[in-house]
């Protein structure tokens, strides 16, 4: 199965918010890592961000769960996602 470097996919404060919420909501989120350009990379396969683009858009925002004060980078996190799976499926 193919893989995908994440940072290619998400921007750094949209990755971060979709780790924060993997860790919100316990997930063990066990990454793999493969070395670019002298750099660990975090990649992931088309399952797995299907995963993630399904835990986005149940995810609550609670008083014991905040992430962030607006929704609308989960919004445009959620829509990115979307678009990849289509483009790449």
């Amino acid at each position: 199965m193919k893989e995908y470097f994440l940072a290619d996919i998400l921007f750094r404060d949209e990755a971060y918010l979709l780790l924060t919420m993997l860790r919100k909501n316990d997930m063990d989120f066990r990454c793999r890592f493969i070395e670019k350009h002298g750099r660990k990379r975090r990649v992931c396969n088309i399952k797995e961000i299907a995963m993630y683009l399904e835990l986005a858009k149940e995810f609550k925002y609670t008083r014991n769960n905040y992430v962030a004060s607006d929704t609308k980078r989960r919004m445009n996190l959620i829509e990115k996602l979307e678009k990849f799976i289509k483009d790449n499926a």
